[in-house]
Order: structure tokens, then sequence, then C-alpha cells
């Protein structure tokens, strides 16, 4: 009878009955019925070897893409070498896949990767795979790769690959535009920016030769309190957006929420709340609340904003109710309190921190009372391992190419440069003057900052020098609001005397409005050698002053012999 059939399925094996029938006895070949039939065998005399040799080419076909057994291990390919040479700061490619007979892995696990590079997720026809990334560090990695015959890097495993990753330094930054300064209104937004060029580029920002602190820092951590809820039943969506949510019944902690089943015991290390009793063989999604405060300092300038996490299998976020995050998770819109997560994320990489950006959702910060909440999705719940544990981190980052100083103050006054820097080199850039006008600074302060955004120093800007020698001091460059680098006749006041009535009448006329702060003081002498200079006021032997920001007229008694009237600038008081 099994002559037959074998004989049979040999006929028709192209057709898809022949399939169907082939995997059927593949099937009793792997039970324990093929004991039965290996002695019926021997008692008829007759083989029914056929029905084994029909199955084999449909075990590599039906099984192969689980199979890791029969590797020799792991090879290089599409034209990577070892050793491998990287260079800091530019794109690097590593390739590979596993050696055998019809060896297909399903997941690779990558190790000793310098900083910059990561593992790729995907892989291709005949077990293809790679990593790559930018380096980050000079150094040699020893890095070990492995084939895995399941996903999740699980059951049959190769021998490990051992890479030897040269990372060498490239070429030193370069500064292709300088940041430029300027004199700015109180109040206002200025950003400070540098362009470099080179790889592996780290900024650090100096004002007045004195490094400005970043006051990134970490609102949420691992020591954090947290409310978790394995949910049996709709909850909508407050839960997650109102902080006065009645969440006294859930399960409270800190650390990472999941569970741990294998006995490899990655996962276990992490976890602070376990809801393996409440999850495992029942649900996918878990609810987590984390409530924080923040100040008023918290938010100033604030431009830094990073969710660090840990996630077997993945993950929507919401901070204050807005969504902002999520990894191998469904659109919010089709979210539902017992979705589960659209693809695994293996153990191995899942205690690894992922940090994704949130600084474009600073805006739904606010001071006081803060709420993230986070929905855990597990791919299926009679998964061996389940976690997610997360970090908030926040502030003012100023290692950056841009320095941001948002409502300018008077302490924000000053130069500032950037050192960039990268493995091979460094160097600091041009200093940009940041001065304050209106309000921020005023007076002779002020108007010397217009002109000498960058002072190159002390002396040139004093009241008494004349850099362009047009005659005209600073201070009277000041108070006549001229320019003191550039040299015009123009700038200065002009005199005229004539007769008026009985008296005399001098008319002082100023190119523009005179500085405030400074009073103008006119004196009198006969002889413009000798210091016999008195002070001209008003009532005092018939004299009369006058004066405004654009002139001044002094009338003097006819009588008057004297033939000499000078102007003397005094602060005022």
């Amino acid at each position: 009878m099994f002559a037959a059939l074998a004989f049979r399925i040999h006929r028709f094996q192209q057709s898809r009955l022949a399939y169907v029938l082939s995997f059927l006895l593949i099937t009793l070949q792997r039970s324990p019925v093929i004991t039965y039939l290996a002695k019926f065998q021997q008692m008829l005399g007759k083989p029914i070897v056929q029905v084994a040799r029909v199955g084999v080419p449909l075990v590599a076909y039906i099984g192969g893409t689980h199979a890791v057994t029969g590797a020799t291990g792991v090879i290089p390919a599409g034209g990577s070498a070892n050793p491998a040479e990287a260079v800091v700061g530019e794109s690097f490619v590593w390739v590979f896949r596993a050696t055998g007979n019809d060896v297909h892995a399903t997941s690779y696990s990558v190790n000793g990767l310098p900083a910059g590079m990561e593992k790729s997720q995907q892989i291709l026809n005949g077990g293809v795979s790679s990593f790559a990334g930018v380096p980050e560090e000079v150094g040699t990695f020893a890095v070990e790769i492995i084939a895995w015959r399941r996903e999740n890097q699980r059951g049959t495993r190769t021998p490990a690959y051992e890479l030897t990753l040269n990372v060498v330094p490239g070429d030193p930054p370069t500064i292709a535009a300088q940041p430029e300064g300027g004199v700015f209104d109180l109040g206002a937004d200025v950003r400070l920016g540098v362009t470099a060029e080179g790889h592996g580029l780290h900024y650090r920002w100096h004002r007045d030769d004195e490094k400005i602190s970043s006051t990134v820092k970490a609102w949420i951590d691992e020591n954090t309190a947290r409310r978790v809820l394995v949910p049996t039943e709709d909850l909508g969506r407050s839960w997650r957006s109102d902080l006065e949510f009645d969440d006294s019944a859930w399960l409270s902690g800190s650390g990472g929420i999941g569970y741990e089943r294998s006995t490899d015991d990655i996962l276990a290390p992490f976890i602070g709340i376990d809801v393996e009793s409440e999850a495992f063989n029942k649900r996918t999604s878990t609810m987590v609340r984390i409530p924080f405060e923040l100040s008023e300092d918290d938010l100033d300038r604030l431009n830094d904003l990073k969710l660090r996490v840990q996630y077997d299998d993945g993950f929507i976020a919401f901070l204050n109710g807005s969504s902002v995050a999520s990894v191998n998770a469904p659109s919010s819109l089709f979210l539902s309190w017992n979705s589960k997560a659209t693809d695994s994320h293996g153990d191995a990489a899942a205690v690894e921190f992922v940090e994704i950006d949130l600084s474009e959702h600073v805006d739904s910060l606010k001071i006081g009372p803060n709420l993230l909440a986070i929905q855990a999705l597990n791919e299926s719940a009679n998964s061996s391992g389940y976690l997610l544990n997360v970090e908030l981190l926040g502030g003012r980052n100023v290692d950056s190419p841009v320095l941001e100083l948002t409502d300018l103050t008077e302490a924000d006054t000053g130069g500032y440069t950037v050192e960039v820097s990268n493995s091979s080199g460094s160097l600091v850039s041009e200093t940009a003057k940041i001065a304050i006008s209106g309000s921020g600074a005023s007076g002779y302060i002020a108007w010397m900052e217009r002109h000498w955004p960058d002072a190159p120093n002390i002396e040139a800007t004093a009241e008494a020098q004349d850099p362009d020698a047009d005659g005209l001091i600073n201070l009277f460059e000041y108070y006549y609001d001229s320019n003191p680098l550039k040299a015009d006749s123009s700038a200065a006041p002009t005199a005229v005397m004539k007769r008026i009535g009985k008296g005399k009448q001098v008319v002082v006329r100023f190119p523009s409005g005179v500085a405030t702060d400074y009073a103008p003081i006119y004196e009198i002498s006969n002889d413009l050698q000798a210091d016999t200079w008195q002070v001209l006021e008003n009532g005092i032997d018939g004299v009369e002053i006058e004066s405004s920001d654009l002139k001044s007229i002094i009338r003097l008694p006819v009588n008057e012999t004297s033939r000499y009237i000078r102007l003397r600038l005094q602060l005022s008081q």
C-alpha cells in the first residue's frame, strides 16, 4: 500500500496534490508513527524509502526559513573583508551571511560595534545582512557576529564569527562660516550659529572664555515612581492626559515594566514591576502613567527634549495627552486598549536604550505637574519576554552648532566663541560680540557698543580718543551722535554770533540730537590761552541760555567785552 502511494506521489509530484501529500508524509516521518512504519517495512521486507525521497525537497522548502542547522558559520559578503578599516565620521557598511547547505538565518546578533554603528534589522535572500553607520570613536574593535535559527536570536546558533574593525581618525574640522554678533534689543531672540565641516563634530560654546553650561537633565529616570495597569477593558483616553485620573488601584513602583520567562534572563535585570500574572497568555497591552514636575527654570530656554526607551516589542507615548513617539505600534487613530505590537524587537536589542528626539514637542510641556503616559505593546500574549523602561531628558543644550539666546538679558552680553572638535583636532571660532541697546544699556556704553560691536580694546573706545582723526574725540562724537570711526567734519557743531538789539546772541547748532546724559556747560573768557574761563549761567549779569537737542541760544548783554565762549560737557547726575 505504501509503495503504491509513493508511486502516485512521484507521478504527480508537479501537482499541488503531490506537495500536500508529501508534506503530510514528512509530518509522519517526524512523528512517533515513523517507528511503527519502519518495523512494518522490516516485516514486509519491502522498502518504503520512496516516501522519504519524495518529501526531502520539501523539507528545505517548508522549513528552510527557520533552519540554521548545518551552517559552518558566518562569512563576509558583498566585497567586505576582515580585517576592515573605517574612518571616524564617514559612512561605513560591512556585509555578511551565514554559510552551509540550505541555510537561511532568521536573526543575527552583532556585538562589539563602535558608537555610531548598528546592525541592520533586514535579512535578504540567502541570509545576507549587514551592520552600518558612521563610527564616532577611534580604536580597534573585536566584532562578534552570530547567526540564529529563530527570530529574536533564539534557537540553534552558528559559531561566532570574529571581525577586527579598525576605526582610524579622519581630517580635523574646519569652519566655513563664523558666528556673528551685533547689538540687539532687550528681550530679543538671538541665534548664534557656526557652519563647520568635518567628521564626528562636537561643539562647546563659551562666553567671555568661560564654558556655557548645559542644563539638560533627567526629568524621569528608572527611580521615578510610576503607575501600571494591564487592562481588562477599555479605559478610554483620559488615563493618558488627565493628571487627576484615578490610578490608585494600579500597580506602583519604579524601574522597567514587564516579565521574563526565558532562561536567558536578558530582560530580568531591568524589570522593577513584574506583570507576568496579569499579562502572560492574557493581554498584549500595558498602560503606564508617570507624573513629573517642572519649574520655570526647567523650561527656561528649553531646546532639547529626548525620550530614551528600552522596549520589547513596541510602545506609543503621550506627553500631556499628545502623541509624541511610537515604535512598532498601530497609528493612534487605530490604537485600542488591547492592541499588540506590529513587529518584534529581540531581547538583546530591547535592553539597549533607543533615544528619540522630542524637541518639536517642547510646547506640550508646562510649569507644574506634567504627565508622560505610555501604552506598552507585546507582539503576542504568550511571548517569553516583555519590557518597557523609559527616561525623559530635557533642558538647554548648548553643545550644538546653534546657540539660542531667547529673551535676551543684560547677563547675555559679552563675547561668544565656539570650540569645534573631533577625534583629529579642534579649533575655536572668531568672537561674536553681543550687546544690548535700549534699556539694556544706555548712554556712552550703548553708543560705544553700537559702533564697536567687536571692541578691539579699552584704549580705542576711551572718551578722549579720536580714532578717525577728525578733530572730535569720542566723547564729542557721542554727544553729537556721530560715527567715531568715520571722519566727518559735518558732525561738528557750528556757532554764529550776531547783534540782537542792545545785546549779542550766539547760536550753537548741532548736526543731530545730543546725548541726554551729558549736560552742556558754556564758559566765557577774554583770553583764549589763560585759565580764566568762567561759567555762563542764566540770570547772571543778564545772560540768558536756551538749549535743546539741536541748538543752544546764548544771549549776552551789550556791554560784554569778553571774546570767547566754549562748550564743556559734564556727566549729568
